[in-house]
């Protein structure tokens, strides 16, 4: 053999995974969503004869509550940086940072402390191979323990994914937010969601466009409440907050202000 090259050839929309190292007999990738990954196997003799092989694996969280979040998908260039919220409901408020702030996202719930993403994802490979769980990063209930929420990856440079991640959720109401921070010059971004529970697909959201506002999350920017997960019993419920036809899409300072989206507009605009 004097060649061996790895490629993936299906994975699930939205990946950022690829091999590592990618010439080499063996390899490894991060898997950032879940589903299913089949990779292919290159190798080249001295002779110029090429062998194949392909791999599949199939990724399952163990959390019960699993929510991904990408966008852009597949498209090049892409900058902009959009952020996940998931808020401890009702009566949380949006943007309530700090180690027992209701609003789980970038600011106090991030389990990687950088922000280059090869460093965080492994950072958090290191969790995987150890089999240990990465710790909870807002303690929604005394002590910090698995009812509590943790942002896995936090992608500022395009497409995501994003996710969010409660290893044993309390009964309860947990409130589903998207917060387009900045577009960085790209313009408008194509949002996609899914949530599972229990592992399995409870719900996946057609994608959104939301169109960039101001700079740095200032509060002229949009945020779209997708839905409310309601978990109970080692199950759930998703109810969304708006139809695709009338998602609630309002500012971050309407948000913050009134504490949730105007109900039956978008974009400040009543829907038929």
């Amino acid at each position: 053999m004097v060649r061996a090259s790895w490629r993936i050839v299906t994975a699930p929309p939205g990946t950022g995974a690829q091999p590592r190292p990618a010439n080499e007999l063996a390899t490894a990738i991060f898997a950032d969503l879940q589903g299913e990954y089949v990779l292919e196997l290159e190798v080249e003799d001295e002779g110029g004869g090429i062998g194949r092989c392909t791999t599949r694996l199939t990724t399952l969280t163990s959390d019960g509550l699993r929510i991904e979040m990408v966008w852009n998908v597949n498209a090049g260039g892409d900058t902009s940086d959009v952020d996940m919220h998931l808020l401890n409901a009702p009566g949380g408020q949006w943007f309530e940072e700090g180690g027992d702030g209701d609003d789980c996202y970038f600011a106090n719930c991030r389990v990687c402390d950088s922000y280059d993403e090869e460093a965080c994802r492994d950072q958090i490979a290191e969790y995987n191979n150890s089999g240990r769980t990465p710790p909870p990063q807002v303690e929604w209930s005394a002590p910090l323990s698995p009812d509590d929420p943790r942002l896995d990856l936090d992608d500022v440079e395009g497409n995501g994914p994003e996710n969010v991640n409660i290893q044993a959720p309390r009964n309860g109401t947990y409130r589903l937010g998207v917060h387009y921070w900045e577009d960085d010059g790209f313009g408008a971004s194509t949002v996609s969601i899914r949530i599972y529970c229990g592992g399995a697909l409870a719900r996946d959201f057609e994608p959104i466009v939301m169109q960039p506002g101001g700079d740095d999350g200032d509060p002229t920017t949009e945020f779209w409440e997708v839905a409310d997960i309601v978990w109970s019993g080692g199950g759930c419920e998703v109810r969304e907050r708006g139809p695709f036809e009338c998602p609630r899409i309002c500012t971050r300072g309407e948000v913050e202000t009134l504490g949730e989206c105007p109900a039956g507009q978008t974009r400040g605009r009543r829907c038929n």
